[in-house]
C-alpha cells in the first residue's frame, strides 16, 4: 500500500528521458525511429526488460500510485479504470475540511445533500437514487458501510488532516470490490509513519462557530512503523439556511426557521507495521448530529442523531512460500452503534393527539465480519494472477421507543424492539465471494487485464460482474485504455425490510441494481509541466432502486453517455493550473425523460500562486449547471450556480509551520439544491434546500521534525 519512492538520480534520469522524447515529437521521422529503437532494445534479451516500465515510471511522482484499481499499487495512468488521484499537498493547497469538499474538485462528481438529514451524497455521471448509495466508499481499501442503508453512514464527515491521497474511480468498481461499487469507488489512504515523520499539530477555527484541531504522530521504533492520529471538528451550522414552509401544521410549525446542520465529531486512528503485519484500528463518533430538515421534513430544533464506528483490520503477508508467490490472509471487523432522538411532528401536532410532540427514536448496533484471503503470483511469463476468496456477515439488531404505531395513531411512548412496531427487524446478511484477475503485459507497450468476481448473498442469491481493460502506452505522450465493466449494488436491508417508520416500506424482492459501462479514455502529455485527459463514456443501469409511492420498488433504470476533460499544467515553477469540464446526457429507461437533479454540466477550475516566497494564495471555482427536475413539475430547473473558494497560506521557509486564511463561498452566492415540490403535502420541505454561505477560516499548523 506504499506509494513507490524514487531517488533524485531517477528524478534526474526522468528529466533527460523527457527532454529525448521532445526533442523526438518535433518530427515524425524520429519518433518512428525512437520508437523501433526501444521496441528492439526491448526485445535483444529474448523478453522483455526486468522491468518494461521503469523508465516511463520516472516521469511521474509517487502520488499517482493506486491500490484500489487493480487491487494493488499501480500508476494512475497504467490503470484499468478511469482514475483521478487527490493528493495531500492539492488538499491543503485547496483549503478542504472534508473528503466531500476535496471531491467536489473531480469531474463527473457533484456532492449533494440527502432529503432528510442534509449528509453528504455523490453524484457521478448523473447516477444517484433516493439513498445515494452507487459509490462505494473506502478506507485503506476496506469498505466503510452501514449495514442497514448500504452505503456510507450519513453522519461520517471525513476530515483530511490524516489523508495521504484520495484514489477516485469513476465507473464501476464491482470485480474487485463486490457491491456498491456500481458509479465509482473513494478510496482514502491515510498517512503512514514515514509521512507524518514526527508530530504534526495544528487547528482551525471560523464562521458559524466552527473548530478544528488535530494532532499526529509518526516513527519507526526497531522494525514496526507506528503512526497515530487524533482530530476533533465542530460546526454551529449556517442560521441562514432557512426554511419557510415544512409539513408541519402552520399553526405549530418551527417554520421558517434554519436548517439543523450543527455536529461535532471525533476521530482517532492508530495504524502499525512492519515487512509482513499491517494492523489498524479506527474509530469516530458524532455527537449532537443536527436533525437536517427533519426526518419526517419537519423542522426538529430539539432531536439529534450520535453514532459510533469502530474498526479492527488485520492482516499478515506471506512473501517466501513460493518464488513469485504472495499470500495475504485479512481480517477486518466493524461495530457500530447508532441512536437517533427525531421529534417527527412538533408539541399539539395531528388535532392534539401528541401533546409532547411525535417521536421516534430509531437505533442499533451493527456488526460485520469479514474474513478474506488474497494471493498474487507473478511465475508466469508476462503474466500477474490475483484472486481473492471471502466470507463477510453482517448482524443488524435493531431498537426503538416511539408513540406512535403502524397507522399513525398515538400509543404510549415505549420500547418496541423485537416487535412488529419496530421500524427494521433483527436481520443477519452472509456473502461469499471469489475474485480472479490476470494482468497480461502483451507487449512493451500493451497491457490487458481481464477480471471476474463472483458474489454469492443468502438473501437475494449471486451476481457475476466481469471487467475488461486494453491500455496502450507508447513511448509517446499519450496513453489510451479501452475498458468494459459491469457492477452491481446489493438492496439494503432498509429497502429489503422496512417498516413504515414513518412512511416508508421496503420490499423483500427486491432484485440488485446493475450497469454495464464501456470506457474510452485518454491521456495526452507533450510536456513534462503539461497534461491532459479525456474520458468517453457510455453505461445502461438496470433495476434501479428507488422510492415509489412510499416503498421501495425496481425501476426500468436509466442509460447515459458524456465526457470528462481535465487540464493540468505547471505554468511556471510558482503557478499551478487545473481545469476540468464534464458533461453528461442521463436518461430514463422507462420514457426518455432527463434524469433529474443529476447536473448535466460541471466545470472546475483551480490556481496555485506562490506571489512571493513561501506565500501561496489558491483559487478554486466551481460551476454547475444543467440540473433538471422530474418529469410532471411544474417548476422551472434548478438555476446554475458559481462558488469561488481562496485560500492564502504562508508556510515557514522550513517547513516548520504554516498559517493559512481560507474564505468558502467566497461572494456569498445564494445558491440551491433540489427539495420537493410545493404539491406534495406530506413528508416535504416545501421548496429547495439553500446552500452554506460565505464562511472565513484561519488555520495555524506546527510540524516538529
Amino acid at each position: 500500500m506504499q506509494a513507490l519512492r524514487r531517488t533524485a538520480n531517477n528524478k534526474t534520469a526522468a528529466a533527460h528521458l523527457y527532454q529525448h522524447r521532445r526533442i523526438a515529437l518535433k518530427n515524425k521521422h524520429l519518433v518512428l525511429i525512437a520508437s523501433l529503437m526501444l521496441c528492439s532494445n526491448a526485445y535483444a534479451a529474448n523478453g522483455f526488460p526486468e522491468d518494461e516500465f521503469a523508465e516511463d515510471d520516472m516521469l511521474f511522482d509517487e502520488e499517482e500510485i493506486l491500490i484500489s484499481a487493480t487491487g494493488y499499487s499501480k500508476p494512475a495512468r497504467l490503470a484499468p479504470s478511469v482514475a483521478t488521484v487527490i493528493t495531500a499537498a492539492e488538499i491543503k493547497e485547496m483549503g478542504a475540511t472534508t473528503v466531500f469538499e476535496a471531491l467536489e474538485s473531480v469531474p463527473g462528481i457533484h456532492v449533494y445533500p440527502n432529503k432528510d438529514l442534509l449528509a453528504p451524497k455523490l453524484s457521478i455521471r448523473g447516477i444517484h437514487t433516493s439513498d445515494g448509495a452507487q459509490t462505494l466508499f473506502l478506507r485503506n481499501g476496506q469498505p466503510i458501510k452501514n449495514a442497514a442503508v448500504g452505503n456510507v453512514p450519513g453522519p461520517f464527515r471525513a476530515p483530511v488532516s490524516n489523508i495521504a491521497r484520495i484514489e477516485v474511480i469513476r465507473g464501476p468498481g464491482s470485480a474487485v470490490h463486490g457491491a456498491d461499487a456500481l458509479a465509482g469507488v473513494i478510496n482514502i489512504v491515510t498517512k503512514d509513519a514515514h509521512e507524518i515523520n514526527g508530530v504534526d499539530l495544528g487547528g482551525r477555527i471560523g464562521s458559524f462557530n466552527s473548530n478544528n484541531a488535530w494532532v499526529q504522530y509518526g516513527k519507526k521504533y526497531a522494525d514496526w512503523d507506528v503512526a497515530f492520529s487524533l482530530e476533533q471538528m465542530r460546526t454551529g451550522g449556517d442560521p441562514d439556511r432557512i426554511v419557510d414552509i415544512d409539513t408541519a401544521d402552520p399553526a405549530l410549525s418551527y417554520a421558517p426557521d434554519q436548517l439543523e446542520t450543527e455536529y461535532e465529531y471525533y476521530e482517532t486512528s492508530l495504524y502499525l507495521r512492519n515487512e509482513n503485519w499491517d494492523i489498524d484500528f479506527w474509530h469516530w463518533q458524532q455527537r449532537n448530529g443536527g436533525t437536517g430538515s427533519g426526518a419526517a421534513h419537519a423542522l426538529d430544533p430539539i432531536g439529534d442523531e450520535d453514532y459510533q464506528y469502530y474498526q479492527f483490520d488485520i492482516s499478515y503477508t506471506f512473501r517466501d512460500l513460493l518464488p513469485d508467490l504472495e499470500l495475504k490472509p485479512h481480517f477486518n471487523y466493524v461495530y457500530q452503534d447508532m441512536q437517533r432522538n427525531f421529534v417527527l411532528l412538533p408539541p399539539g401536532s395531528v388535532g392534539g393527539a401528541y401533546p409532547n410532540g411525535m417521536i421516534g427514536n430509531p437505533g442499533g448496533k451493527d456488526r460485520t465480519y469479514t474474513v478474506n484471503i488474497t494471493g498474487t503470483y507473478a511465475g508466469f511469463e508476462q503474466h500477474t494472477l490475483r484472486i481473492d476468496l471471502g466470507y463477510s456477515r453482517q448482524e443488524l439488531d435493531t431498537n426503538e421507543t416511539k408513540n406512535f404505531n403502524n397507522s399513525f395513531a398515538p400509543m404510549p411512548f415505549v420500547e418496541v424492539a423485537d416487535t412488529s412496531l419496530v421500524y427494521l427487524p433483527d436481520t443477519d446478511r452472509e456473502r461469499r465471494f471469489l475474485s480472479l484477475q490476470d494482468e497480461w503485459r502483451i507487449a512493451r507497450e500493451w497491457i490487458f487485464t481481464g477480471g471476474l468476481r463472483y458474489d454469492h448473498y443468502n438473501d437475494f442469491g449471486k451476481t457475476i460482474n466481469p471487467r475488461l481493460a486494453l491500455i496502450w502506452s507508447p513511448p509517446m505522450p499519450l496513453t489510451t485504455k479501452l475498458l468494459y465493466g459491469s457492477a452491481f449494488r446489493a438492496p439494503s436491508l432498509q429497502e429489503l425490510y422496512i417498516t413504515k417508520n414513518p412512511a416508508l416500506e421496503g420490499n423483500s424482492g427486491l432484485d440488485p441494481e446493475t450497469i454495464d459501462t464501456l470506457e474510452l479514455a485518454f491521456e495526452y502529455f507533450p510536456l513534462l509541466e503539461l497534461n491532459s485527459r479525456l474520458s468517453l463514456f457510455y453505461y445502461e443501469m438496470d433495476d434501479t432502486i428507488e422510492v415509489v409511492s412510499a416503498k421501495y420498488q425496481n425501476t426500468e433504470g436509466q442509460r447515459a453517455y458524456g465526457f470528462e476533460l481535465e487540464t493540468e499544467w505547471d505554468a511556471t515553477s510558482k503557478l499551478k493550473l487545473r481545469s476540468s469540464f464534464a458533461w453528461q446526457h442521463a436518461e430514463t429507461k422507462d420514457g426518455g425523460s432527463r434524469v433529474p437533479k443529476a447536473p448535466g454540466r460541471e466545470f472546475h477550475f483551480a490556481a496555485n500562486w506562490e506571489f512571493i516566497p513561501d506565500w501561496t494564495i489558491d483559487t478554486q471555482v466551481n460551476w454547475i449547471g444543467g440540473r433538471k427536475r422530474p418529469a410532471g413539475e411544474t417548476r422551472d430547473k434548478l438555476d446554475n450556480f458559481t462558488i469561488v473558494d481562496l485560500t492564502l497560506r504562508k508556510a515557514a521557509h522550513d517547513r516548520s509551520w504554516e498559517f493559512a486564511l481560507s474564505a468558502k463561498n467566497l461572494f456569498d452566492k445564494q445558491s440551491f439544491e433540489w427539495g420537493d415540490s410545493p404539491a406534495n403535502a406530506f413528508g416535504a420541505v416545501l421548496g429547495d434546500y439553500e446552500l452554506q454561505g460565505r464562511s472565513l477560516y484561519a488555520e495555524v499548523g506546527y510540524y516538529f521534525r
